[in-house]
């Protein structure tokens, strides 16, 4: 994987956006992909703030996670999909650290609880021309909100 994309310390800062971006690769197919994982996840997942596992290979069949559980199953069914449409080496889901900003204020800044220092999102990338869409497959299932972009 190209460093550029590699997840790192460093914090991705990320704000709602009810629009949609523009479809990566001009695909309408990642765009559906995108569509239906943010729908399975959510329907597979529900969220808690207590021990759970958040690797998507426990995940699969469905439980109770976080964010980076959401983030890791959501990946792999994505990356899963895109190898299945032919798209493995255009196009990669990667789960990333971020925080979440509402209204521009940092919404952890709430909360005093470790639990709440950062937010895991997905960057789905495409290696050919860099373009890439935020994913939070969480907050999609709390809001109905999946995509988000990069303040």
């Amino acid at each position: 994987m190209d460093e550029m994309w590699n997840r790192s310390d460093s914090i991705l800062s990320l704000a709602l956006d009810s629009g949609r971006f523009k479809p990566l690769v001009d695909e309408k197919i990642v765009t559906e992909i995108i569509d239906r994982e943010l729908d399975s996840t959510s329907g597979l997942l529900e969220f808690t703030m207590g021990g759970c596992s958040t690797k998507a290979e426990f995940l699969r069949k469905g439980g109770k996670t976080n964010c980076v559980g959401y983030s890791d199953l959501f990946a792999a069914r994505c990356n899963s999909d895109f190898e299945k449409k032919g798209l493995g080496k255009r196009c990669e889901a990667v789960p990333y650290i971020a925080e979440l900003h509402v209204f521009g204020f940092n919404i952890h800044q709430l909360f005093s609880n470790p639990f709440w220092k950062d937010h895991d999102v997905v960057l789905v990338m495409n290696h050919t021309n860099r373009e890439f869409i935020l994913v939070d497959p969480t907050l999609y299932d709390y809001s109905g909100i999946g995509i988000v972009k990069q303040r």
